[in-house]
């Protein structure tokens, strides 16, 4: 797995990340947390949606660290 310690690799994978987890996890959390606040939809309806961004977001934090650790700690390139 040395191409995931490469500094491009994980740039370019990294902000594909961001942009992807903001159109598709924050943005239509926002709108679902306004609706399920003006009460246009029940919050029972929005539940697997606000599981899956939370998962989402976990596993794009843990790649986070997981880079961030590799590349200040040369000894833990080999992740």
């Amino acid at each position: 797995m040395e191409w995931l310690a490469s500094s491009t690799t994980m740039d370019i994978y990294i902000t594909s990340l961001q942009y992807l987890t903001l159109t598709t996890v924050l943005t239509p959390t926002a709108f679902l947390l306004l609706e399920s606040y003006w009460r246009v939809i029940a919050w029972t309806d929005c539940q697997y949606f606000m599981l899956l961004a939370v998962f989402d977001l976990t596993v794009s934090s843990v790649l986070w660290h997981i880079y961030s650790l590799a590349h200040l700690n040369p000894s833990l390139r080999h992740l």
